[in-house]
């Protein structure tokens, strides 16, 4: 079923040369092999914590998405990475890219909305209150400028026709 592939001893200690790489189902002979360096076991176990990492990272993702598919969340990118607390670019990474394309299509197939909740009710009481409020500020200074208008007006005809009701009622020489 596998390959057989030769890896040699490279002359710097803790490297090994190999003479095949790719995802192949091998038996491995090794000549000459050692007890891996200090260096070697650190590297090896800083890939361990990394592959751990990048796996708790990927299952925080399928978790935010899970959770706002549920909830009924707006998903995209950006809304998934910032909910599972990961960088963007893991988001559009092969395998997790894949898994928030298919939500997105997923949540705009069913293009229902959720049922308003609670909060989602009472800003739209707020907003109808405003509105009636605006409407009443509304009329009110209408209402006022209309009085400025008629008073502005009767000072400006009391102040033109008293010239003119003095010189009628008075005699000319």
């Amino acid at each position: 079923m596998g390959r057989e592939v030769l890896v040699e001893r490279n002359p710097r200690p803790g490297i090994w040369a190999w003479s095949f790489v790719g995802l192949v189902a091998a038996t491995v002979i090794v000549v000459g092999a050692t007890e891996p360096t200090p260096e070697a076991k650190r590297a090896q176990a800083l890939r361990e914590s990394r592959r751990r990492d990048s796996r708790s990272k990927r299952d925080r993702v399928s978790a935010a998405l899970t959770a706002m598919l549920t909830t009924g969340e707006h998903v995209s990118f950006a809304s998934v990475a910032r909910r599972a607390g990961v960088s963007t670019w893991l988001a559009y990474a092969p395998g997790v890219r894949e898994q928030i394309e298919r939500a997105i299509t997923r949540q705009a197939s069913n293009a229902k909305r959720p049922a308003p909740t609670e909060s989602a009710m009472a800003v739209r009481t707020d907003l109808e209150l405003a509105r009636q409020e605006i409407r009443r500020l509304r009329s009110e200074r209408d209402d006022l400028h209309k009085h400025l208008q008629e008073t502005l007006g009767r000072q400006l005809s009391n102040l033109t026709s008293a010239p003119l009701v003095e010189r009628i009622s008075t005699p000319e020489p």
